[in-house]
């Protein structure tokens, strides 16, 4: 690991969507805002039922 990686992950659920983002920002004014720090990050949209958080814990018929 690259020394002073500090990425992390957030995974935003509702009924039917799934976002998941990860990266380098923290949920903070700094790396939000429009004069903050430089961040990236990578954002992915999928359904629920295919990338959900229990779906990746469980697995699924196709991916156990």
């Amino acid at each position: 690991m690259p020394d002073g990686l500090h990425a992390k992950t957030w995974v935003l659920e509702n009924a039917d969507e799934v976002t998941v983002m990860t990266g380098s920002a923290n949920a903070t004014r700094a790396a939000t805002g429009a004069e903050g720090n430089v961040e990236l990050d990578v954002v992915m949209v999928g359904r629920r039922a295919a990338v959900g958080a229990s779906t990746m814990w469980d697995g699924t018929k196709e991916s156990p």
